[in-house]
């Protein structure tokens, strides 16, 4: 009796802590180390507790404990490899780059359309440089109108609190 209720709630505290691993990729190392973790930790706390007379309790010591660390060590070899896709991206992206320039310096791989699409970029730009221009020059003369209605205004009040004598 004592087992059961020692291994049901580490059962349902392992339930718990792998239930976070369902938005894993299934095919990720993160899930394989997961998974190599808990069966190899069940394995081996399964062999510890049966020396104890806490076999099942021991497994699922064991697999709580061994699937965290490979859930670990999973999500560094998923980092390593997602930074080594990334510098291959990156590889590749200044290769083309470089050949793209080689092209262009020789004369060729320029097309009309890029020369248009390009010019037309700057057009654009120019144009909501002129907007945000404009919107600022009105900003600045909305603010210059209030600051001179408010001179405005204290002038009259001091001269109405003048004449009468406050």
């Amino acid at each position: 009796m004592k087992t059961k209720h020692f291994t049901l709630p580490i059962l349902l505290g392992g339930a718990v802590v792998f239930s976070g691993c369902t938005n894993v990729d299934p095919h990720s190392e993160t899930a394989r180390g997961a998974t190599l973790g808990a069966l190899i930790g069940a394995a081996a706390g399964a062999v510890v507790g049966h020396q104890s007379g806490e076999a099942a309790g021991g497994a699922a010591i064991g697999a709580l404990a061994g699937g965290l660390i490979g859930s670990q060590v999973g999500v560094e070899r998923d980092r390593e490899y997602a930074r080594a896709r990334h510098a291959a991206q990156r590889q590749r992206e200044l290769e083309y780059e470089v050949e793209r320039e080689r092209s262009i310096a020789a004369g060729r791989d320029v097309t009309d359309r890029e020369v248009y699409e390009a010019q037309e970029r700057a057009r654009q730009a120019e144009a909501e440089l002129a907007q945000v221009r404009a919107d600022r020059a009105a900003a600045e003369a909305r603010i210059r109108a209030i600051d001179d209605a408010e001179r405005r205004e204290a002038d009259a009040r001091e001269e109405t609190r003048r004449l009468q004598g406050r």
